[in-house]
């Protein structure tokens, strides 16, 4: 397969394992809603960001990526792009590589697409993230392989030693080269007709890549966990929301869909903050109207190897499906089909 500056199709055709998916996850009527807005022209590109590390942001990016793309859901083409140089996300999708050197970073493993002998010196095989801020920006997504039954699924993975590497240029070149070189590639046309969906998982900080992702946005997620630190990153993240704003037109706002309450445990402590957001008139008419509340079904996902490996396999019944298929559906139902609108000022 030759490789492009933009996504690519793949060479064989692509084998989907078939999980046990109890029933279907939304009605026909919702699933021609979604893809109605998809056929009409809707993209959507939502950045998950939040200053503070621990607020699970790759939880959230994951289960927004597997609902969309899920056939008994939306099966939607979706694409996750990993910007956090732990590769949380890559992990959880692809076997990733340890680099052969002293500091064995996490990189992609050999794409099952490539052909040395008709890439040459071209290309060595591995794809990441980081490459769009290379040369030519020439990137190519792998078939997420370790989650059943996700249908149409691609995910561009981490390469800790590149990602590094970019944050580090000068400021100079990050502003021209980095903050919007993702946006560019993405409206790249045979990258927008391939995705409909792209979801972002960026770094806990205020690096350039996060910049970037919030540049190429459309939509924007903010997780928040019921503690003083995480509370602290939304008046940095809102910040960060109105300077990306400050520099767009009035017809291309980056769209708050929600700062989205995570990890939230009964009891006083996490009542108290979170009854402090609701009177909070900043973040207020951001707040989700759905609670993702701490359960060990949730971070069990995460494990490799244990089977369901989705949230949305799990039996009907389970609470922990139930409250992520609530959460995923209102995530895309705003940015797709404009629910509540009025969140981009």
């Amino acid at each position: 397969m030759a490789r492009t500056a933009t996504a690519r199709t793949l060479k064989k055709p692509r084998s989907v394992a078939k999980a046990n998916v109890p029933e279907e996850l939304i009605t026909p009527h919702e699933r021609a809603q979604i893809r109605g807005a998809v056929e009409s022209g809707a993209r959507c590109v939502i950045a998950v960001a939040q200053r503070k590390g621990g607020s699970g942001k790759t939880t959230c990016a994951r289960t927004i990526c597997e609902f969309a793309a899920i056939p008994e859901a939306y099966g939607l083409p979706t694409l996750a792009i990993d910007f956090d140089s732990q590769c949380s996300l890559s992990k959880l999708y692809l076997q990733m590589d340890t680099a052969d050197t002293d500091d064995a970073m996490t990189r992609p493993p050999v794409h099952p697409d490539y052909d040395p002998a008709e890439e040459g010196n071209d290309w060595n095989g591995r794809s990441s993230s980081a490459d769009i801020f290379y040369k030519d920006g020439a990137a190519t997504p792998y078939a997420v392989t370790r989650i059943e039954g996700v249908g149409r699924l691609d995910v561009l993975p981490g390469d800790v030693k590149k990602l590094i590497e970019v944050e580090e240029h000068d400021r100079t070149y990050l502003a021209e080269r980095v903050q919007n070189r993702l946006r560019d590639w993405l409206a790249m046309p045979d990258v927008k007709a391939e995705y409909p969906l792209v979801v972002i998982d960026t770094a806990p900080s205020d690096h350039p890549l996060t910049r970037a992702a919030l540049r190429a946005a459309t939509h924007l997620l903010i997780p928040v966990t019921m503690e003083q630190q995480g509370i602290d990153g939304l008046h940095e993240m809102l910040s960060m929301w109105r300077q990306e704003n400050s520099r767009r037109t009035e017809s291309d706002m980056l769209q708050i869909i929600a700062i989205q309450p995570n990890l939230v445990m009964p009891g006083s402590l996490h009542t108290g903050f979170y009854q402090g957001l609701q009177a909070n008139p900043a973040f207020a008419p951001y707040l989700s109207p759905v609670l993702i509340k701490r359960r060990t079904a949730i971070a069990e996902r995460d494990v490799r190897g244990l089977k369901p490996n989705s949230i949305f396999h799990m039996h009907p019944a389970e609470e922990p499906r139930r409250m992520m298929l609530d959460f995923a559906r209102f995530v895309l139902r705003r940015a797709f089909l404009n629910e509540d609108a009025g969140r981009g000022r």
